[in-house]
């Protein structure tokens, strides 16, 4: 029964993104970022620079608009990004130590 209200939320909360509502931006932020944390400190093993990267995922996603063609579940979305994001990081930490 919790996960149908989260996902209405979440519906909810990415249709507020979507119509540039900056209220909707700081509750997907503290709603995701300790998730979304956790997801990059699983690619990158400095938490500073982790959560480094969850802050600029955030405002790039809000100022290039990323939101308006989500067609998935908010947290999908927030997921599959982030990891991508995280992954090439990852590489790049890699490659320049």
């Amino acid at each position: 029964m919790k996960r149908k209200v989260e996902q209405h939320n979440d519906k909810q909360l990415l249709r507020r993104l979507r119509t540039g509502d900056p209220n909707a931006l700081n509750d997907a932020y503290r709603q995701y970022r300790v998730w979304l944390l956790v997801v990059a400190t699983t690619y990158l093993t400095d938490e500073a620079e982790a959560k480094t990267l969850v802050e600029d995922f955030f405002i790039e996603c809000w100022d290039k608009n990323l939101f308006k063609d989500v067609r998935v579940p908010l947290r999908t979305f927030l997921f599959k990004t982030l990891t991508e994001r995280c992954k090439k990081q990852g590489i790049q930490i890699n490659m320049y130590p």
